[in-house]
């Protein structure tokens, strides 16, 4: 009799277990499900209605990829009839967005808000990229657009009528997925710009820099998701020494002439550390301003060579590998 319960008994524990170990699967799975949605959905998304809180939402997420430009930073005393919805979701590389600020202002604010949009402008070197204008053409109304299709982004201030103006910004989002922006007021391609159109092929006044491969596709870009009227376009160059680096950096200025930010050892610990960890850094900047010509390693890597003009001749300035940046 205590044989049979025996073996009944461990039948029932394996049973157990059995049951056990398929419900933990099956919970694993459900845990690896919800935090993959959220990794890629971030969560709901926050949505705002309260145009008291407007200037907050506008400088919120450092991660938004714009700089909100055509919207105006405060809003006037005379800003009335104001209707504002600010949604902002932290999807997977992209944040998904819907903001939407519709205001009548009074004529003398009406003028200079229609000036600012006139003046917007974003300066990268010499290149100068404004808002685009369109006179009711693709868009319901006449335009001024920061951003059109750029990696499914649109930016752009409306204006539609009686001294009102209506401020659209919509990233990662097809027509049928917004919530406020009616869509009367999107351009008339606009979701067949949204499915035809990444990175650089799309227009955006914060686009600063394209890097091309030999055989002319884009290789990568980079934005200025500021404000800023001017805004710097830096390169580094380099020298390898082992798995340490010695970099100048440049910039250019409004005649498209490189010149020198500043020039520094990235090194590491050990080549551990060059894989895994952050470098160290030693900067010098006496170089700061001066155009930059050229830059190389001595053949014994020992002594880093930077040439550059000091506005009357070209010159070399040395600089002596630390002990510390050397790979023995």
């Amino acid at each position: 009799m205590k044989s049979k319960m025996d073996k009944s008994s461990k039948k029932k524990m394996w049973i157990g277990i059995g049951i056990g170990a398929i419900v933990g699967i099956i919970t694993l799975h459900a845990l690896f499900l919800i935090f993959m949605l959220f990794f890629a959905f971030g969560g709901p998304p926050e949505k705002v209605k309260d145009i008291s809180r407007y200037e907050e939402m506008l400088t919120k997420y450092e991660n938004a990829k714009t700089a909100y430009i055509v919207f105006p930073e405060e809003l006037p005393e005379s800003a009335s009839d104001t209707d504002f919805y600010f949604s902002y979701q932290d999807t997977w590389n992209v944040p998904t967005q819907e903001v939407y600020l519709q205001c009548t202002y009074n004529e003398e604010d009406y003028q200079a808000e229609i000036r600012r949009l006139e003046d917007v402008r974003k300066q990268y070197g010499s290149q100068v990229r404004t808002l685009l204008r369109d006179e009711e053409g693709r868009y319901p109304y006449p335009v001024y657009v920061a951003q059109d299709g750029y990696w499914d982004n649109f930016e752009y201030a409306m204006l539609t009528g009686e001294n009102q103006i209506t401020y659209i910004y919509t990233a990662m989002m097809h027509s049928s997925s917004l919530k406020k922006v009616d869509k009367k007021l999107l351009p008339k391609d606009f979701d067949e710009r949204q499915e035809a159109y990444t990175g650089v092929e799309g227009y955006t006044i914060y686009l600063k820099d394209v890097n091309y491969n030999p055989d002319g596709s884009v290789s990568g870009w980079s934005c200025d998701y500021t404000r800023d009227i001017v805004a710097e376009v830096t390169q580094n160059h380099w020298v390898e020494i082992g798995y340490n680096m010695f970099y100048v950096t440049t910039y250019l200025n409004e005649h498209d002439e490189e010149l020198i930010k500043e020039c520094s050892f990235y090194y590491y610990k050990s080549q551990h550390d060059s894989v895994y960890g952050l470098p160290e850094t030693i900067v010098y900047t006496e170089l700061a301003d001066y155009p930059y010509k050229d830059l190389e390693l001595s053949a014994d890597k020992g002594t880093t060579i930077v040439t550059y003009y000091d506005g009357t001749e070209v010159k070399e300035k040395r600089y002596v590998v630390p002990e510390e940046v050397r790979v023995n």
